[in-house]
């Protein structure tokens, strides 16, 4: 069998960096094209073509490629690009989109085909006000110049080692503090996340075995809870919390918003709800396989305390939570 050779816009961050580490393992010829700004000395070992993928991508003038993994498509206009350039030398089209492309969480269920966010109009490319809508239009670019030979994903919370946004790792650090700690919401309220690693092996997998078409990646097949979630933080540092559990419109009242302050609250009523119960079956139904939550706390946690330290941030301030907190227990 002949070797796969892959390319991966990105390749140095977060989910380009659990690709190339996945590929490496399955002996793939692997080439990155990025910058070359973040993490340069990573991967000796592969071919590293540099560029900007907005007007500068002269470097992939030549070569061929089985599979393209797309790990950093924000804008249409710029994911055209790649997608033109390369609709004759690459034979499969793999896209890392978002859950955030649909029009509205507030029900639980979302599957592949529910209504997707459409840009307001007048229509505006600035990025962070309409990340989802734009997702949207990225998604239809590369199954446009790719039909029946992409594969279009869609994670949402991405965890594991090598997460410098804090989200994740924001619990582990404040578990590990202990203490009277706030915990949002109530213990059995759902939420759903996807290990890095599993994107990677997934985002793979589904290209070898040409899986075509969209699939939502929000998480584990087992539900999980926000309680069952704090519980094995607790386990994974070692700590012994005091949980104060907040009631959603307690929390609502007190100005924080859901899904990050603090991150991952997802409340039981409102236009999030829907954000842990998101429907996976399809992917699952494709081959989609996912580690232990137990496994991905501790492979985090151990990078958090070593190559990681100070790379994860506390996201949410303590004296934010110690604000709350009060006003908790004033009210009690």
């Amino acid at each position: 069998m002949s070797t796969t050779r892959m390319l991966v816009i990105g390749g140095t961050a977060f989910v380009g960096r659990a690709v190339v580490e996945e590929a490496l393992t399955r002996g793939f010829q692997i080439t990155t094209f990025n910058r070359g700004q973040t993490n340069p000395d990573l991967f000796p070992q592969v071919e590293k073509r540099h560029g900007d993928r907005d007007g500068g991508l002269d470097a992939l003038g030549n070569g061929e490629w089985d599979l393209v993994v797309d790990t950093c498509g924000y804008l249409p206009q710029v994911v055209g690009q790649s997608v033109a350039l390369l609709a004759n030398s690459a034979g499969w089209y793999s896209f890392i989109s978002s859950l955030a492309v649909f029009a509205d969480f507030s029900g639980a269920g979302l599957h592949e085909d529910s209504p997707l966010a459409p840009l307001p109009n007048p229509p505006s490319q600035e990025f962070l006000a309409n990340y989802g809508p734009l997702k949207v239009l990225c998604e239809q670019t590369v199954l446009g110049g790719f039909p029946d030979r992409s594969t279009i994903t869609r994670p949402g919370l991405i965890v594991g080692p090598n997460d410098k946004t804090g989200r994740f790792g924001y619990w582990l650090s404040r578990v590990a503090e202990g203490g009277d700690m706030l915990a949002p919401g109530a213990p059995q309220q759902p939420i759903q996340f996807i290990d890095v690693r599993d994107l990677a092996a997934w985002t793979l997998d589904s290209a070898l075995n040409r899986k075509a078409g969209v699939f939502n990646m929000p998480g584990s097949n087992q539900p999980v809870t926000m309680g069952k979630f704090l519980q094995a933080c607790a386990l994974t540092t070692n700590s012994t919390p005091n949980y104060i559990w907040c009631d959603d419109d307690f929390l609502k009242a007190q100005g924080l918003v859901p899904y990050f302050t603090p991150p991952m609250w997802t409340p039981a009523q409102g236009p999030m709800a829907g954000m842990g119960l998101v429907d996976n079956r399809k992917a699952f139904g494709a081959g989609m396989r996912v580690r232990p939550m137990a496994d991905t706390l501790r492979d985090t946690w151990a990078w958090m305390s070593g190559e990681g330290a100070g790379q994860s941030p506390l996201v949410w301030p303590r004296e934010e939570e110690q604000r709350v907190l009060a006003q908790w227990a004033k009210r009690q």
